[in-house]
Parts: structure tokens; sequence; C-alpha cells
């Protein structure tokens, strides 16, 4: 049976026109929703598309103007073509669209209108069934005839292609990426090879075949296009996922996602629940409930809301939430941070990625922690010290309100009432005794808080602690009627290395405390007792004094070793103080390894109690000469050259050292001793007394010259020094500059005599 040629064309005709149709509203669908990249967008259908618009374009060539073929044929296949050559380009059209990931589809009027052309160059196309000479007519013999509106399906569909290269031009030069440049010339040669196609046609009946291998290489083109940005966002993300656990592209305006990393969280939500959470927000709202801390919910939600969202990413281009997640681990500290696209307010895209920063926070949080407490310290401190200010204002002011006053006495007295007048004396120097301890008190808390205090450990015995204690507070304790014992229990070992000078300073202080705050008729009792020690080559020792005073408050004994701490003021108690020995006593007891703890009781009385650990010694048999050979030696017509820049330091030492019958001879400052020393003979000076601090030389460098002259025994004399630098680094300092002695500021007569007389023995 023939086949019914005319039959067969209109069916297959009518087939790829549907299929035509049907892929349109295919490619609409999706550019409505991928548009913005959100999905990828196949380019499948354009592809399937052109390949029928080009078996059309040559099916028409084929028959066109043949005789075998009728008129309805000819009009239907020429309609057919000219309406798949509209939704062709149409297709074109919206695949530009999204692959520039513009919002023109979003809107239905836009895409209406972007629709109609083709839409209606088919309906016109297919009406010349009832209107022959609509667009074309076939006139006698098959001769193809066209009208004026022949031309609206090239104008149209050149249009389409025109507007597709236009828009590709404009919205490619926008992005900065490696491809953009072969991204526009694609859209170049795109528009460039339908419009010769179009024209060819006319000349040429191989026109569909140069279309179908234009339609090709335009798909290579935009194929590896495809392909060059996938892979540069491809590395963008990689980059990402590095540190971002979850990262996901967002299209705010329709709230769905695509997940380009998805770690433990996401997963574990997919798992436990049979929903796909593709809208946003409800998966905000599952990931919050399952994961994010309960007291962190609200800010979470909140922040990550579309409408604070689509606020805050507006005027600001980032909205950041750190958050504590529960996980397997327990809390740890995660950050959501969610970066607007560069158009966003054109497609609303977004990219939300969770980072974990719990280790990082958690050094932020102990730093702030660390300052927080140093700020708290340095306020305690601060508080501290105006508290000490304050009290010291009125225990400065006590002793020298007596000095001033008793020396104004004196001066009126001097003449008419000398017993008076020693009396006032006496009271002026115990009241500069106690500033001096005042002053002392304040420069030996700086010195052990700056860390200038060493510790030397020298010969010692144990009696030798009580004998110090017995010496220094021995008269303090008889004036003021006390009762002061000192005991020795269990003593194996008399002989031990320590530093004495220390350790004297810290008994020192505790007994002086507990007989300054004990009334007249009480007892103060010190018990020096050796324990068994289980470290070789060492002895334990305990030193306990214990008081029937005023005793302390539990309060007060809670903060007794804090600086400029006091009980209570010298006003109210009647005993002046910085508020500093305690602190000193138990930072020197921490530096010679030893432990101090106290027991108090207010109107009971106080026990202290410290622990020492010394080295053992052997007994070392010492020289010792007796205080009357000492006393013995007569410095009369013993020449001094006293180098003081103050004036009445001056007259003070010229004073004391004349009353011993020694000539005194004065230099204002270091250069001019270094003068008078050089140009002396030997035996005119028997040794030089050196202040340190002084204009043009100061005593250091003034020693080190004159240890430099060549004169052998002028370079030699005999230097010591005598400055209110009285520390253990300044004597030393002294020593290596080449001074031979160390007298300190305030001069003790006594002192002076005795240091200068074992010099000139």
């Amino acid at each position: 049976m023939p086949i019914d040629l005319k039959v067969w064309s209109l069916t297959l005709y009518a087939l790829i026109d549907a299929t035509c149709i049907g892929i349109l509203l295919v490619l609409l669908l999706m550019g409505w929703s991928a548009s913005k990249g959100i999905k990828n967008f196949k380019m499948t259908p354009v592809i399937v598309l052109e390949i029928l618009f080009a078996i059309t374009d040559f099916t028409w060539v084929f028959i066109d103007g043949k005789p075998n073929f009728s008129e309805e044929v000819n009009i239907f296949v020429n309609a057919t073509y000219f309406a798949v050559s509209g939704f062709s380009a149409l297709a074109w059209t919206i695949y530009t669209e999204t692959m520039l990931q513009t919002k023109l589809l979003h809107s239905k009027v836009k895409t209406a209108i972007l629709v109609f052309p083709a839409a209606a160059l088919a309906v016109i196309s297919y009406l010349s069934f009832f209107t022959p000479d609509l667009i074309f007519y076939i006139a006698e013999g098959n001769v193809y005839t066209r009208s004026n509106l022949y031309f609206a399906q090239p104008v149209i569909t050149l249009g389409y292609l025109l507007f597709a290269m236009a828009r590709g031009i404009y919205y490619g030069s926008k992005e900065k990426v490696e491809a953009k440049k072969k991204l526009d010339l694609s859209f170049a040669f795109f528009a460039l090879a339908p419009m010769i196609c179009f024209v060819a046609q006319y000349f040429l009946p191989t026109a569909p075949m140069v279309c179908i291998g234009c339609t090709i290489g335009v798909t290579y083109v935009f194929i590896s296009v495809a392909f060059q940005l996938n892979n540069n966002q491809a590395s963008v993300i990689q980059a990402l996922t590095k540190r971002y656990e979850e990262i996901m592209l967002v299209d705010l305006a329709t709230e769905e996602t695509m997940e380009f990393r998805r770690n433990i969280f996401l997963d574990e939500l997919n798992d436990q629940s049979s929903e796909n959470h593709n809208k946003f927000s409800e998966l905000v709202q599952k990931f919050g409930e399952t994961y994010v801390y309960e007291d962190d919910r609200e800010e979470f939600f909140n922040k990550l809301s579309i409408h604070n969202l689509i606020h805050e990413l507006e005027k600001n281009g980032e909205v950041t939430v750190d958050s504590r997640f529960v996980t397997s681990n327990g809390l740890e500290f995660h950050q959501t941070k969610v970066v607007a696209d560069d158009n966003f307010k054109e497609n609303y895209l977004c990219v939300v990625g969770v980072n974990n920063i719990d280790e990082r926070t958690r050094y932020d949080m102990q730093q702030k922690l660390l300052l927080e407490e140093a700020r708290e310290r340095a306020e305690s401190a601060n508080d501290a010290k105006s508290t000490f200010l304050f009290n010291m204002s009125h225990d400065i002011r006590t002793p020298m309100n007596a000095i001033l006053g008793f020396t104004n006495l004196a001066k009126k007295k001097v003449k008419t009432e000398p017993d008076a007048t020693a009396d006032y004396l006496d009271k002026i120097d115990i009241s500069g005794q106690h500033l001096l301890k005042l002053i002392n008190d304040v420069l030996d808390m700086a010195r052990i808080e700056s860390g200038k205090v060493s510790i030397e450990e020298k010969d010692a015995t144990v009696s030798g602690i009580g004998d110090a204690i017995s010496t220094m507070t021995g008269s303090m304790a008889e004036s003021r009627d006390i009762d002061l014992s000192i005991r020795y229990e269990n003593i194996e070992h008399e002989y031990i290395l320590a530093d004495v000078l220390h350790l004297d300073q810290v008994t020192l202080n505790i007994v002086s405390n507990s007989i300054k705050y004990t009334s007249p008729g009480g007892k103060v009792d010190v018990l020096i007792r050796e324990e068994p020690c289980k470290n070789v080559g060492f002895g334990s020792y305990v030193i306990v004094v214990e008081d029937n005073g005023i005793g302390m408050s539990p309060d007060f004994l809670k903060h007794i070793f804090e600086n400029f701490e006091r009980e209570r003021s010298a006003t109210l108690s009647g005993v002046e103080g910085a508020g500093l020995g305690m602190s000193i006593t138990k930072r020197l007891t921490d530096l010679m390894d030893g432990s101090i703890d106290i027991e108090s009781e207010l109107g009971v009385g106080t026990k202290v109690t410290l622990r020492f650990r010394f080295k053992l010694r052997e007994k070392v048999i010492e020289d010792v000469k007796s205080d009357e050979a000492e006393s013995s030696i007569d410095l009369r017509d013993k020449k001094v050259l006293l180098v003081e820049d103050n004036e009445l330091n001056q007259e003070i030492a010229k004073e004391l050292l004349e009353e011993q019958g020694i000539i005194v001879d004065v230099a204002n400052d270091g250069l001019e001793a270094v003068d008078k020393i050089k140009l002396s003979d030997p035996g005119d000076y028997d040794l030089v007394l050196m202040d340190i601090q002084m204009p043009k030389l100061d005593g250091y460098e003034a020693t080190r010259l004159i240890r430099a002259l060549p004169h052998k025994a002028l370079s030699k004399i005999t230097i010591i020094a005598m400055t209110a630098n009285a520390f253990e680094e300044d004597k030393k300092k002294a020593f290596d500059s080449g001074m031979n002695g160390f007298i300190p500021k305030p001069v003790d007569s006594d002192n002076l005599i005795k240091t200068i007389s074992e010099f000139t023995k």
C-alpha cells in the first residue's frame, strides 16, 4: 500500500511542533525556578530544540515547491518552520537569562512580554491555513510567494538573538571571571551565525546545513564556557569548604537552598527526619531546635529570619551569629555567617556558612577573662594604694609634726631649760626613726615586687637568730613593760647557712608587731625549735611568736598579707604603720622557701608560726675581736676627704667626724674629688667618704677615675660609699666600681665611726 506522503508529513510536523512547545514549557518552568542559578540548568532542552529547528528547516528546503506536496503541506511546513524558529530563538534567550542569573523570569509580566513575539509568530503562521496570503501563498505551479508579514519571522528571531547578545555582553562585562571575554565572543558569534543563515537561505539551498553547523558550534562554545565557569566556582567552593563545615547557596526570594558542602549536622538532620527541608526558614527552624543550645536559640532564629537577613544584607552585606551547638563533645561554639551576592538587591542570593570556632572562642574568652582579672587586680591595687596614701598621710604627718614641733620647742628652751631640750631631742630622734621605718617599708615592697631582692646564704647560728631578736627588740619590750622571753627546744644542729639579713627582718617585724599590739604588762614568747628533717644535709626549724595582745579579727586575717592592709588605722589603735610589714614578711619568707601561719583571736592574742629549712654546716672557729679593741682606736688627726653635694649633709657629716678629732676636707661633687686626689700626695688623705648621686660626676664614675690614676699609692686610697642608695644592688654596684666600704644614709654616727675605724687601723 503506497505511503500517503501528505499524511506522513503532517504527522511528522505535528509531532515536531508538539515537542517544541513541550520543550519550551519546560524551559519556561526551569527558567522561573533556576534563572538565579539555584539549580543546575540543563542545556539539553536547548540543544534538542535547535536540532528540531534544523530538521524543520532542512525539511522545508527539501519539500518547498516540490510538485509531490500539496499546498496544505507546504503551508503547514512553512508555518511549523516559522513557529519552531521563533520558539528556538526564545529558548536561547531563556537559556541566556539563566546563564546570567538575572531576575527577568521572576516577573510574570516580563515573561509574558518575552514569550509574546514567538507565540504571535506561531499563531500568525498557522492562520495561513485560513488566510493563505497572510504570510505566504502558493501560486500556480507551487511557486512559493512571500507577503510583507513573511519578514516577521527573521525580525522576531533576530530580535530575540540580538536581545540575548546585548544582555550577555552587558552582564558578562560585569562579571570579573576568567571566561568573561570568551563568553562575550560566544554571544556575538551566537547572534551573527543565524543572521548569516537567514541571509544565505535566499541564495543557497544549503543554508540549513550552515544553520546546523552554527548551532553545533555555538552549543560547543556555551558548554565549554559553562564548564570553565563551573570549575572556577568549584575552586572557590573548595577553598571555602576548608574553613566551613556547612555551605549552601540560598535564594531568599523563594527560600530555596543548594548545598555545596554537608557535614555532620545536616547529615544527621536528614537522617532524623524523612521530610526534605528545602525551604530555608524550615531548615533554620529544625536546625535550631535540634542543635542550637536553648539559651542561644532566640538570637539564632531572630538573626537568621528571612526579614532580618534581607534587611541586614541590603544594608551591611553580611550577617554573623555566634551560637553554642550541642554536639557529641558537649557544647561547642559555632559561627553562622551569611554573605550577600554582589547583585543581592537584584537576585536575593546569599551564601550561608557554618564554622566551628570553639577553640578560637574559648581562647578569646580565656584572654578576656585574664584581662578582666588583670583589670580587677589593677583596680584593687589602685583602691588599696588610695587607702594606703590616705592612711599614710596621717602616719607620715604624725612623726613629721613631732619633729617640727619639738624642734621649735627645743629652739625656744635650748638655753633656759637644757633638760627639756634634751628630752625634745630624744623625741625628735624617735619620730625620725619611725619616719625612716615607714620609708624603708615602702622601698622594700617596691624592690620585692620588681624582683630585685635576692637570697644570699651565709654562715649563721640558730642562737644568733634569738640573739638578734633580743638585741633589736629587747629595749622596745622593756620600755613598754612587756615580758619578752626567748626559748630554744631540741636544737641539735647549731650551725646553718641562712640569709641572715632577711631572716632578721622577718623575725624583727613579727616580734615588734607582737610588742606593739600587746598592752603594758603583757607577754611575748619566742620559741625556736628544731624538728626532724627528711632531707640529708638540711635542718627543719620552727620559730613560734605568741603574745596575749589585742588579736585580730577573722576577716582581717584573710587579707593580712595584702599590700597596704591594716586591721585598724593608727588613730584607732594608737600604733602607726604603713600596712606593708606583713606583706613584706610573707614575700621574704616565700623567697627563703619558708612558710608562715597565723592564728589570732580578738582580745585573746596572736600566734605566728614560721617554718624554714636551712642547710647545715660544720662549726667554724671565728677570730672574734672585742669591742674594747675597736673602741680603743684613736681617730684623731686622721684625714678624710668628704665628697658630698648637699650642704646640710656636709655639715652633719663634718660635725660627726670632727667630734672624733678627724680632719675633714670637702669636695662638692665627683669631679672636684678626682681633682683633689690627683693633686694630693700620698698620705694627704687616709680615706674618702663618697656620695653617689652628684652633679657633674657621680660617685661610681669618680671612683673608677681614681682607681685609674697612674700613681699607684693614690689610686689605692680607701673609698667608702656614703649614700641614700641603700639597697643590696646599690651596695654591689659600689663594690663593683672599686669602693671598699658602704655606709647607708641617714648616717648612724656609731656605724660611721666603726666603719672608719676598720679601714684606718
